[in-house]
């Protein structure tokens, strides 16, 4: 995606109710991309605050304080959300085709 020219982040939403959440994501983060990774984590409840062009999320509805986001909504696919007809869906296998 960075050769694309995009700088990526990791927006994640930590669970208020595990004392170890945080600190598994970020453990689980230099475990599969890299200790270089660590640096692009961006934590927040409500990703609709975070400013970006895109965002990456299996989750079929972001909710938050800002009603229009910066970003565009492209949809993780997975078996859960495919109740869900959206424009954009992604996967590890046509994300090159999606996001050009």
């Amino acid at each position: 995606m960075a050769e694309m020219g995009h700088e990526v982040f990791i927006c994640t939403s930590p669970s208020v109710t595990s004392s170890t959440c945080i600190q598994n994501k970020f453990d689980w983060v230099e475990r599969y991309l890299g200790k270089e990774w660590k640096h692009k984590i961006v934590l927040t409840k409500d990703k609709t605050v975070v400013n970006g062009d895109i965002l990456i999320d299996d989750k079929p509805r972001v909710d938050g304080v800002d009603g229009r986001p910066s970003w565009e909504h492209v949809l993780y696919d997975q078996p859960y959300n495919r109740w869900l007809k959206m424009v954009k869906r992604i996967t590890w296998g046509n994300w090159k085709e999606v996001l050009l």
